[in-house]
C-alpha cells in the first residue's frame, strides 16, 4: 500500500490567484528555447482518495503531500533545429498517511525531452517503466504542463485553442483545450493568465479515466512563473477472474484519487508592486 501512496504523489497538474490586470492588449504567447538556459521550480502536491487492490474487502484512504525541486536544463541547438531538455529532481520529500517516507532516485530519474524545431516533444528518454503504470499526468509527462502550446501570432483574451500530444514512447494522448483568460501583474512581471482543460487518453492495455484543468501564469518574457492544478483520476480493475485466483504484481485494483499542484519558480526574482 505504502509503494502506491509513493506512485501516486508523482502525479501532476497545475491554476493561481488573481492579482492586478493592466489594460487588455494582443500578445505573443509562442514560447522558444534558449541554449543553455536553466529554470528551477518548486513543485507541491497533494492527494487525497481511496485505493482498493484487487481481493481486498474495503478501500484504503490515501492521504499524501509531496514536495520537490524540479530543474529544466535547456541543451544545445542541433543542425536540424532539434533541442534536447534535460529534467532533473532534487530534495524530494513525502508524508503518507501522516508519516514521513523516504523516496529513493528511481522515484524521480533524471529524464530527457528532445524537441524538435517548431517545439513539440518527439521523444521522451527514461528509464524503463515502473511494474506498475501510473494513470494521469505523471512525473514523466509533467513537463507538458510548462509551456502554453499557443498559436502564432498576437493574441487577445479570451483567445482559445486546442493542442493533442502524445509522448513517445509513451501512447497516452493528452488533449489540451486552452484559453487565455487575461493580462496581469505580478510582482513587476507582465504575464499571461491561460487555463488549459485537459483530458487524458490512455493508451492500450491501461484503462482509467484522468480529466482536469490548470490555471497557468506564464511571463510574457517566456516561461512558466506559477501555477495551481487539479485532476480527478478514477481507475478500475476486476482483478483475477475467479475468487481462488491471486491477483498478479501488475494489477492496479481500484483507484479513485484529487490531486492537486503547485508549481512555483523558483530562480526568478519578483520586484515588489
Amino acid at each position: 500500500m505504502r509503494h502506491i501512496g509513493i506512485c501516486v504523489i508523482a502525479l501532476c497538474l497545475a491554476a493561481p490567484a488573481a492579482s492586478e490586470q493592466p489594460p487588455a492588449k494582443a500578445v505573443s504567447l509562442s514560447s522558444a528555447f534558449t541554449p543553455g538556459e536553466i529554470s528551477r521550480y518548486n513543485v507541491d502536491v497533494q492527494v487525497t482518495g481511496t485505493t482498493k487492490l484487487p481481493g481486498a474487502s474495503q478501500p484504503s484512504s490515501v492521504e499524501a503531500v509531496l514536495s520537490l525541486e524540479v530543474t529544466h536544463t535547456v541543451g544545445q541547438r542541433a543542425e536540424d533545429g532539434s533541442m534536447q531538455l534535460y529534467i532533473a529532481a532534487a530534495h524530494p520529500s513525502a508524508i503518507i498517511g501522516g508519516q514521513k517516507v523516504a523516496l529513493t532516485k528511481d522515484v524521480f530519474p533524471q529524464l530527457i525531452a528532445l524537441f524538435d524545431s517548431s517545439g513539440d516533444v518527439t521523444r521522451l528518454y527514461a528509464p524503463d517503466a515502473m511494474a506498475v503504470r501510473l494513470p494521469g499526468i505523471t512525473y514523466r509527462s509533467m513537463l507538458i504542463l510548462f509551456r502554453p502550446y499557443a498559436p502564432a501570432g498576437d493574441l487577445k483574451p479570451g483567445a482559445t485553442w486546442k493542442k493533442a500530444l502524445i509522448l513517445p514512447p509513451e501512447t497516452e494522448k493528452y488533449d489540451l483545450s486552452c484559453t487565455l483568460e487575461a493580462l496581469e501583474d505580478i510582482g513587476g512581471v507582465h504575464t499571461a493568465r491561460v487555463r488549459t482543460d485537459v483530458t487524458v487518453f490512455p493508451g492500450a492495455p491501461m484503462d482509467y479515466a484522468a480529466k482536469g484543468f490548470a490555471v497557468t501564469h506564464f511571463s510574457l518574457d517566456g516561461g512558466l512563473l506559477k501555477s495551481r492544478a487539479e485532476m480527478v483520476i478514477k481507475t478500475s480493475s476486476s482483478g483475477p477472474e475467479s475468487p481462488t485466483e491471486t491477483p498478479g504484481p501488475d494489477t492496479p485494483g481500484q483507484v479513485e484519487i484529487v490531486v492537486k499542484i503547485n508549481i512555483h519558480r523558483a530562480d526568478l526574482a519578483l520586484s515588489a508592486k
